[in-house]
Parts: structure tokens; sequence; C-alpha cells
């Protein structure tokens, strides 16, 4: 099939796309132009492909939506011939159980504008050009490998604190996530479909957002001390009675009964210790009452 061909057929998810289009295939190599080493090559794709194949990556830093309407405005009502070309970078995790295993790293501002564009034009056929870095297990045991690869394109970038993933925080989570006692049964969702949970499930990015927006308390702590007062904390609260944590409504005792059923303490949202509450103590643990 030839390159128009593809673009032609990158209508798959309009609603009046032919019922033949529907199971076309995305096959990442084929729309590598250049390689530049063993572990990473260029790709050209449509902004379609961008949004369909392409998530997220877990740490990203939270999307400002004044910065995706300025670069929306910028690029919708721009009359300059020559401009900027976007250049998006990607990770590809073939360990992921994302199911196109492809992770934005940076860009996503970009990303989100591009969205606008399409549904102003959603016969756009103008194409990205991406950079594609092979990190397996990027969320998790290489997360440290994504993050450096994210310091380093972002090097010469006038970033903030908040702007740049947090090894300490990253590998906070994750040790969370695989502690017997704080996660026995798996009650961290680690899935991308929405970066959220129902609570007393909690999602990982909301566990990295809590963490990340309170970086003065944990890093005067260690990793271990971290985990070790985190533990003191989760069970001073799941030796609380149910009068103790919630007020009495059918819907709380539900969430209380979900939460001992799980043995999972660290989302307790509607009771008197939510995450916001908690976290408060994990220097001191010992004090909350």
């Amino acid at each position: 099939m030839s390159q128009s061909d593809n673009s032609d057929n990158n209508n798959f998810y309009l609603n009046e796309e032919p019922e033949e289009t529907q199971n076309i295939y995305f096959d990442l190599h084929d729309k590598i132009i250049d390689r530049m080493s063993n572990n990473s090559y260029m790709v050209k794709l449509t902004g379609k492909e961008l949004i369909h194949y392409v998530k997220n990556w877990c740490f990203n830093r939270t999307s400002d939506d004044d910065k995706i309407q300025e670069l929306y405005d910028i690029k919708k009502n721009s009359s300059v011939l020559i401009e900027p070309t976007w250049i998006f970078t990607l990770i590809y995790d073939e360990m992921s159980d994302n199911f196109d295993k492809l992770y934005m790293i940076d860009g996503q501002h970009r990303r989100e504008v591009i969205k606008k564009l399409l549904v102003d034009n959603p016969y756009s056929k103008e194409q990205y050009y991406c950079i594609v870095y092979n990190i397996n297990y990027c969320e998790t045991e290489n997360q440290n490998l994504a993050i450096d690869l994210f310091k380093k394109i972002n090097n010469n970038k006038p970033l903030s604190i908040p702007d740049i993933p947090d090894i300490i925080i990253c590998d906070i989570v994750y040790n969370i996530i695989n502690n017997n006692i704080l996660n026995p049964n798996k009650s961290i969702k680690i899935k991308k479909e929405n970066n959220k949970a129902n609570n007393p499930y909690i999602h990982k990015k909301e566990l990295f957002n809590l963490l990340n927006n309170n970086m003065d308390k944990i890093k005067m702590l260690s990793k271990d001390k971290f985990i070790e007062n985190l533990i003191i904390i989760r069970n001073k609260l799941c030796y609380k009675e149910f009068k103790d944590l919630y007020k009495l409504n059918d819907d709380n005792k539900k969430k209380y009964d979900t939460a001992k059923k799980i043995d999972f303490w660290l989302n307790l949202k509607t009771s008197k210790y939510p995450p916001e509450e908690w976290i408060k103590y994990i220097t001191v643990p010992h004090e909350l009452i």
C-alpha cells in the first residue's frame, strides 16, 4: 500500500467512514523514515494516528489548558508561510499493557492542540515527525531511563520544577505499588484508560500527583523512611472503626466495607482522612490521631 493510500485510509474513526476501513492495522515500523540508532528512529504520523495510537506517559506533567489554547490560537491563526516544524518525542514500550505501546514523553500540549484542530477539520491529512526511543517497562522498572531521556530533551528549555517528573517520586510510587502491606490486593490501578480509579481504589497517576504536590515534605525523607511512615499511617487507618472515619450513610458504609475487603486504606476520599489529609502526617505519622 502506498503512502498516499495510507493517508486516505486514515479517516477510519470518522462517523462517515466506510465500514471496510474500520479494521486497518497500524504498524509503527511501516512509518519509519530514518533509523538513528539501534534503539531510536524517526517516523511520520498523521494527526489522527498521533491521537489514536499514542498515549500520554503516566508521569508526564499535568496539561495546562491556557498553554493549549495559546498554542491552538497561534496554529489556527498563523498566516506565516514558514513556521517551526512540530517534532514529537515518543517511547515505544514493547512490554507495555497499553495496546499500541506508544507514549508521548514530550509534546503533550501540542498533541492536545492537534485534537482541537482535528475537530475543526476531521479530514486533515497533516503529518508530524516523531522521534521514537525503544524503552521497555518505561513506567515501572525502567522509568528512570524515561525520566532521564525527558530531562535531556528539555535540557535547554526553561522548565519549572513541577514540569520535570521527579525520579524520587516515581521510585516511591513504584515501591508503594509493589509493597505487600500497602497494596496487598493490587488496589493501585496501573492501566492508562483514564488515569483515575473509584475510591477506595486509586490510580498510580493520582498517587504520583499527590506526592508531587507535597514534594516539600517528601524530600525530607529517604525512600525507605517514607515507606516505613506510610505503613504506620496505613495501620492507624485500617484499625479505625467506621464511626471514626466516616459520616454515617449507605455510600460511605459501602466504601468502608470495600476498603476492608481489599485491605487498602490510602484513598478513603470521603472520610476524615483522604489522601490530601494523611499526607500531612508523612513526616510525623504517630501524630495522626
